[in-house]
């Protein structure tokens, strides 16, 4: 009889024992998946991360090349010199960028040396004095030098880059193109990946609403 319970203890000890063991096998196995699940996941999100910002830079640096491209045409020089808006031929300046900046958005806009607007391919408003909101374009007027950047305006979120136009070295005036975030979104889609962008709501109060999508609040870039 005692032998018998001798026994019983025994294997209840050792069934309690292996229960132990088994489940701090089981925790230091999750936590060695979860390492890895992590950590393969923070390889991802930088591979991503790095191609976003690559895909930016790269159209940063082709908005860029293509202004440059512009203004170094006599053509450009010539129309501002002139006064005359009119002989800005549009189709012409747009098919000019095609092998250097993808998708439909493209604008641009011609600056006088004095500040007040000389061409707006997307509207016919013309002489308004824009140095008292676009202190940017103050800045490159008064220390010529080529900018590129991201903003945000009642437009969305844009691609912006503004050049110093010169007609025998004399400074002129500025040109400006603004587009959106199309090729981003053309180059990340032809790597396989499916992207979202959102903008911060702290911007929102500089936009037309009623022209683009929401998710609580937050601008849908690419929508």
């Amino acid at each position: 009889m005692k032998q018998r319970k001798y026994n019983i203890l025994i294997i209840l000890i050792f069934t309690i024992i292996s229960i132990i063991v088994a489940y701090f096998i089981y925790k230091i196995a999750q936590k060695r998946i979860n390492d890895l699940t992590k950590r393969n996941y923070q390889e991802y999100a930088m591979k991503i991360k790095n191609k976003v910002k690559d895909s930016i830079k790269n159209q940063k640096e082709k908005i860029t090349s293509s202004v440059l491209l512009l203004t170094n045409r006599s053509s450009m020089r010539k129309v501002q010199s002139s006064n005359n808006p009119d002989l800005i031929k549009l189709r012409e300046f747009i098919l000019n960028l095609n092998g250097y900046i993808e998708g439909k958005n493209i604008y641009f806009q011609i600056i006088y040396r004095n500040g007040k607007s000389f061409y707006r391919s997307w509207c016919n408003k013309r002489g308004d004095y824009l140095l008292d909101i676009r202190s940017d374009i103050g800045e490159i007027l008064e220390y010529p030098k080529t900018l590129t950047t991201i903003n945000v305006d009642k437009f969305g979120m844009t691609f912006k880059s503004i050049v110093p136009i010169y007609n025998n070295s004399k400074l002129i005036g500025v040109f400006e193109i603004i587009t959106n975030f199309d090729e981003v979104f053309i180059n990340l889609e032809k790597q396989k990946i499916n992207s979202l962008f959102l903008m911060d709501k702290k911007y929102n109060h500089q936009l037309l609403k009623n022209h683009y999508l929401f998710v609580d609040d937050y601008l849908i870039i690419n929508s």
